[in-house]
């Protein structure tokens, strides 16, 4: 898919391997493949999943934007460390990183490409969830108000390679404040994300 959906994109199984057999690979760079879930173009929000070969690697760049990056399985390595399956990263605007899997890997990719200081507007997201005795959720926030790095990282005048102080000080900007709890209506969950922002949810029990 080549623009945003009209229609929700449903991936049921992403933890399994038959989940990605019917997705339409394409080449990326030299060992590594690419299936794309959604693009808004150069600049804008875009989604796709990415499969690493042993050995493949991606050029360093810079995040105009926020990027996710959630390993499903196998693992990489950039500047922030060796990640294992089951990792989240969360790399903010303006930080740089280079990409290598020694072992392979296949990883979902988020990322919102644009300038930093002309944010757009907010959207509403409305997550359905189907079969599960849920009746709240705890959601966690990360955006300009809560948990963002960026106002220190800036700060600091956009090093590169952070100093280990620099990178203390970068954990303690980017502390997530408590979760807020939701109530979900009719199995489904509305939040409102400004540009750059990130929701993070954990479904409550049904009692």
């Amino acid at each position: 898919m080549t623009n945003a959906p009209a229609a929700p994109a449903i991936f049921d199984q992403i933890l399994s391997s038959a989940e990605f057999s019917s997705l339409r690979w394409e080449k990326f760079r030299e060992g590594i493949e690419i299936a794309r879930v959604f693009s808004a173009g150069a600049e804008g929000p875009s989604a796709a999943f990415l499969r690493y070969q042993p050995g493949a690697s991606l050029e360093r760049h810079r995040h105009t934007g926020y990027e996710y990056i959630l390993i499903l399985s196998g693992s990489q390595v950039d500047d922030g460390g060796h990640h294992r399956a089951g990792t989240f990263v969360v790399n903010p605007p303006g930080t740089t990183h280079a990409i290598r899997s020694d072992e392979g890997c296949l990883v979902l990719a988020i990322w919102n490409y644009a300038p930093y200081d002309a944010p757009g507007p907010a959207k509403i997201i409305t997550l359905q969830f189907n079969g599960l005795d849920a009746k709240n959720a705890k959601v966690w926030r990360v955006d300009a108000e809560h948990g963002d790095v960026h106002p220190a990282y800036k700060a600091m005048g956009s090093p590169q390679s952070p100093t280990l102080a620099q990178i203390v000080s970068l954990k303690q900007a980017g502390a997530l404040p408590p979760a807020e709890t939701v109530k979900l209506h009719a199995d489904k969950l509305s939040l409102q994300l400004p540009t750059y922002g990130l929701a993070v949810v954990e479904l409550g029990s049904g009692r």
